[in-house]
C-alpha cells in the first residue's frame, strides 16, 4: 500500500494556477501560496494551510489529513484517516542548524496487523540538497531513498529495501520553465515547502520507473503545464504512456 502511495504521489509534483487573491495567511502577498488543487478524472480536492511564516502545516484530501506542528527545532507530524477515524502516523523530527529535518522517530499503523515504529535520518550535501533519507523500522526492515540532483533538480530516486535496490525513478525537466512555487512531495509524508532542503528549480516533463534487477522501463508519464504571466503554472496534465490513464490538475492560490 505504501509503495503504491509513494509512486502515485510522484505524479502530482505541484504546479498551480493563480487566483491573484491576497490572504491573511500569506505573509508575503507577492508570493503565491497554494490554497487547494482539484483532480479532474479521479475527482478530489486537496487543500493546504500555512503558519504565519508561510510554512505549510496542513494538507487535507477526501481521505486523510496530514498536519505539522512546529515547536523550536522540533517538528511533530501526524496523518489521520477520515474513513477509519484514527491517526495512522505520529512522528517527531529534529531540525538541524539550517532548519532542515535531520532525524526523527515515529509510530505507524497504516495496517493494524503490521504496526511498527521507525527511526529516520536525512542527509544533505554542502549545497543543501537532500541526498538520502533512511527509515529504519523495528520490524527489521530498512527503507532508504537516494536522491540524485542535476541542474538543481532531482533527476533520479533510488529506492532501496534492506540495502538492496528495489526500483529507480528517472525524471526529466523543462529547463526553460522555473518551478516557482517550490513545493516538494517526494521527500516526506506530505507536501513540504520548507524543512527538507532545496526544492526542484524546474517543472518536470517526464518520469519512468525501472524495477530492479530488470531493465524494462515501466510506469512512464509525461507532464505538461500552462503557466501564467508570472511564470506560475495554471494547469498540469498527467499522461501515462503505458495505458489510457490521464488527469488534469487545476490549482488555486490564497
Amino acid at each position: 500500500m505504501r509503495i503504491l502511495f509513494f509512486l502515485a504521489s510522484l505524479l502530482f509534483i505541484i504546479s498551480f494556477p493563480a487566483c491573484n487573491k491576497d490572504d491573511d495567511n500569506n505573509p508575503n502577498p507577492t508570493l503565491k501560496l497554494l490554497d487547494y488543487y482539484t483532480l479532474t478524472n479521479y475527482p478530489d480536492t486537496v487543500s493546504f494551510e500555512y503558519n504565519s511564516s508561510g510554512q505549510l502545516n496542513r494538507e487535507e484530501s477526501t481521505e486523510e489529513i496530514h498536519t505539522l506542528t512546529i515547536n523550536g527545532n522540533q517538528l511533530h507530524y501526524t496523518e489521520y484517516r477520515k474513513d477509519e477515524t484514527r491517526t495512522v502516523a505520529d512522528a517527531t523530527f529534529t531540525l538541524n542548524a539550517a532548519g532542515n529535518i535531520a532525524s526523527g522517530h515515529g509510530d505507524f499503523s497504516y495496517n493494524q496487523a503490521g504496526i511498527y515504529s521507525a527511526d529516520f535520518t536525512f542527509t544533505y550535501d554542502n549545497a543543501g540538497n537532500l541526498i538520502k533519507r533512511t527509515d529504519a523500522r523495528n520490524n527489521g526492515m530498512t527503507y532508504s531513498y537516494d536522491y540524485v540532483w542535476t541542474n538543481g533538480d532531482i533527476t533520479s530516486i533510488r529506492w532501496n529495501l534492506n540495502d538492496t535496490l528495489y526500483l529507480t525513478i528517472s525524471l526529466s525537466y523543462d529547463l526553460n520553465l522555473e518551478d516557482k512555487l517550490q513545493l516538494d512531495e517526494n521527500t516526506f509524508f506530505m507536501a513540504m515547502n520548507d524543512f527538507v532542503g532545496n526544492h526542484n528549480k524546474h517543472l518536470r516533463t517526464h518520469s519512468n520507473t525501472v524495477f530492479a534487477p530488470g531493465s524494462i522501463i515501466e510506469q512512464r508519464y509525461d507532464f505538461g503545464f500552462t503557466v501564467d504571466s508570472d511564470g506560475f503554472p495554471l494547469i498540469q496534465t498527467v499522461t501515462s504512456l503505458d495505458n489510457p490513464y490521464s488527469d488534469v490538475l487545476h490549482y488555486f492560490y490564497k
